[in-house]
């Protein structure tokens, strides 16, 4: 047809592959280059028809992964069992929430607050701990999904960032919310703290007080929670034109975790750095640690302490997330997704900055 442009062709051609069967929900569509290869257009064509599609909600686009056959019956669906529960007064409603453990605090006070909002909301919660094993997480969601589930909150593992069950749960549109950390390669709806902003707060004050040589003290940086607050420290150097010691950065690989060996790591790290001044733990667990390890060397009045969440030591500055805020925010979202109304994909709540007196 003349003047029918060559990327609603294209269109055109993968949509009928998708009517014929020959594409199925969660198929993976071609990609730009292979579109540019098979029908002979630049660039921008194929990237045009796959954006085209992805507006119309017929595909989705997953950042480093591709694009894949998106399940256009989905919403359908949730209008009719939202219209099937108005008619018949149902309450026995179910949200799946999936935990890494119950062990921090950090987790402790989402779960007391996801579910205080829920049963406000009408909503009975089903919980999940899978004891930071990706299997665990992934046979959770199935497990939710076969049970029926309204939605999931999902607390993702310390050792993830990308899950081909949250990516299907994406591709299906089924209404679900990341808490506390989010994935990079799959763009869902997510409620983090400001864990940048928190930590380049509190190292701008330990920079301003001429501490020049601060620790870094982390698990490996394996997800959004730990790589954000690794930002806020760096940022805080580059902005006033200072380098950064690496090797005052104290990493933890996750077997040196599991197999408890985390206190001796830092207390030959504080042995063999004698120079450090100040130190940035990325969490509670790592704070206790390095707490104790200071105390052991009589370096507590030396050294200066912040960590991410209330520790509960007088002598530890802290930076206090909100969870309540957080619970909140995830639980709006899920039931606003449940009722097909819009709301913001991405809710960074913010932090505060609590430094000792």
């Amino acid at each position: 047809m003349a003047g029918y442009p060559l990327y609603k062709h294209i269109q055109d051609i993968i949509v009928n592959q998708i009517r014929e069967g020959a594409l199925r929900p969660g198929d993976r569509v071609l990609s730009e280059s292979e579109l540019m290869n098979q029908y002979h257009v630049s660039s921008i064509t194929a990237k045009n028809a796959l954006i085209s599609l992805a507006d119309q909600g017929i595909v989705l686009r997953v950042q480093g992964k591709g694009t894949f056959v998106a399940d256009s019956d989905i919403t359908n669906q949730l209008q009719d069992k939202n219209n099937r529960r108005a008619a018949s007064n149902e309450t026995n409603t179910f949200v799946g929430m999936i935990m890494p453990t119950m062990k921090t605090k950090v987790e402790q006070r989402l779960l007391y607050y996801v579910e205080k909002y829920l049963h406000k909301n009408g909503y009975q919660l089903l919980l999940r701990i899978t004891d930071e094993s990706l299997a665990e997480e992934t046979g959770a969601i199935e497990k939710f999904r076969q049970i029926g589930v309204d939605g999931m909150i999902v607390f993702p593992i310390l050792d993830e960032k990308y899950n081909e069950a949250i990516l299907k749960l994406k591709i299906d549109n089924f209404p679900f919310v990341l808490i506390d950390r989010f994935l990079k390669s799959i763009d869902t709806f997510n409620v983090t703290s400001n864990n940048v902003e928190g930590t380049y707060q509190a190292i701008s004050m330990l920079l301003n007080k001429n501490h020049r040589n601060i620790a870094f003290i982390s698990p490996k940086i394996t997800n959004s929670a730990t790589e954000e607050r690794a930002s806020g420290f760096e940022k805080a150097f580059f902005e006033l034109n200072l380098p950064i010691n690496k090797n005052l950065w104290c990493i933890h690989e996750l077997e040196i975790i599991s197999s408890n060996r985390s206190y001796s790591h830092i207390l030959n790290f504080l042995k063999n750095n004698p120079e450090i001044t100040a130190i940035f733990t990325v969490n509670v667990e790592m704070a206790l640690l390095t707490y104790n390890a200071l105390s052991q060397l009589s370096l507590l009045s030396k050294v200066e302490v912040i960590t991410f969440d209330e520790v509960g030591l007088p002598d530890v500055h802290f930076i206090k997330q909100n969870y309540r805020e957080m619970g909140r925010n995830a639980v709006h979202s899920l039931i606003s997704q449940i009722n097909g109304e819009s709301v913001d994909k991405h809710i960074v709540v913010p932090v505060e900055f609590h430094p000792r007196p």
